[in-house]
């Protein structure tokens, strides 16, 4: 029982750092500085996969292709 408390309790403390760098992501994409936020992006998708949280996971990942496209367009 102890183990399922903490496993719940280690799975919430990495979504909960993963959406941090989510939002600090968010900050950064909305200062141009896209190569920072998808780092940070690719960063939370990390702390979601050890979390289990898949679709966290799988959100982050998009958004940090989207700042590299975006990150693209503005090196033209």
């Amino acid at each position: 029982m102890a183990d399922e408390k903490g496993g719940k309790q280690m799975a919430a403390f990495l979504i909960k750092k993963g959406d941090y760098l989510s939002g600090l992501a968010v900050t950064h994409a909305q200062s141009a500085e896209h190569e920072k936020a998808k780092k940070l992006y690719l960063q939370a998708a990390s702390w979601y996969k050890k979390a289990g949280a898949e679709e966290k996971k799988k959100g982050a990942i998009s958004l940090a292709r989207e700042q590299a496209s975006l990150e693209q367009e503005a090196d033209k």
